[in-house]
């Protein structure tokens, strides 16, 4: 498979995956079906902000690709960092608490996933941009569950985790990196 179709293959990919994110969440909200909402409102919001997070920045990405965007390779990245918590942790869940069709969902997902992160690597900065997308992911529901719980010690630990991890995303996101190994040869 050629360089062109694994582009257009991880685009329309991204964009599927993306849209299916929204359009299930948005559902899910709108008919009332999310369990113990009343009971944890702060965790869920901060949930579904890490999901419609996640599937707006896979949804740009696939534009990007499409568009030969230069931040095409850095925002695929970070969006699968997000993705691979995201679908992962419901992989997770929906083996534990088994329910057909939407494990098999799940495990096709994460499947998929793992197939673009493969085909599309090329560098070490997709490897951080991808550690920076699963990093965001998880502090941002764990500050959701410390929030809710009102748990000091832990948000003292979130917040600014969370701040520097934005900072430094932003920072680096329309940056291209260079790594260079140092052999202390003169």
């Amino acid at each position: 498979m050629n360089n062109q179709s694994i582009k257009k293959l991880t685009a329309f990919s991204v964009l599927i995956i993306g849209l299916l994110n929204l359009v299930t969440w948005i559902i899910l909200i709108a008919s009332g079906k999310v369990p113990d909402f009343q009971g944890t409102p702060i965790s869920y919001t901060l949930h579904w902000i890490s999901e419609f997070s996640t599937a707006l920045l896979l949804l740009l990405s696939g534009i990007y690709i499409l568009k030969k965007h230069p931040l095409q390779q850095n925002l695929l990245y970070l969006s699968l960092g997000c993705l691979v918590m995201a679908v992962g942790s419901a992989f997770a869940y929906y083996f534990m608490n088994f329910e057909t069709t939407l494990f098999i969902m799940t495990a096709s997902i994460t499947g998929l996933t793992v197939i673009l992160i493969i085909i599309n690597y090329q560098k070490l900065q997709d490897f951080i941009l991808m550690t920076m997308g699963v990093a965001g992911y998880a502090l941002l529901n764990l500050l959701g569950d410390s929030l809710q719980a009102k748990d000091i010690s832990s948000l003292i630990l979130e917040i600014p985790a969370l701040l520097f991890l934005l900072i430094l995303t932003i920072g680096i996101l329309r940056k291209n990196m260079t790594f260079r190994h140092l052999t202390g040869e003169k």
